[in-house]
């Protein structure tokens, strides 16, 4: 039998991101204050904003977006 531990372990190794476990703007938040960078969306005010909309909700920034972002 699988423990649910060894599940997990399993699944992350498949599915791997740069942020692990966590969300991109829960990763990013413990390295960048996300309220204090401005959002290139005008519907949002701040970049963590733009993150949950883009990279969390619709996923539809391109992959490794992280890595071609200016605020960065």
């Amino acid at each position: 039998m699988i423990t649910s531990l060894t599940r997990r372990e399993l699944r992350d190794l498949i599915t791997k991101t740069w942020h692990g476990r966590l969300t991109p703007t829960e990763f990013l938040q413990r390295i960048y204050d996300l309220d204090a960078l401005p959002s290139n969306d005008d519907r949002w005010q701040t970049y963590r904003e733009d993150i949950e909309q883009h990279a969390e909700r619709h996923e539809d920034w391109v992959p490794g977006w992280i890595f071609l972002d200016e605020r960065l």
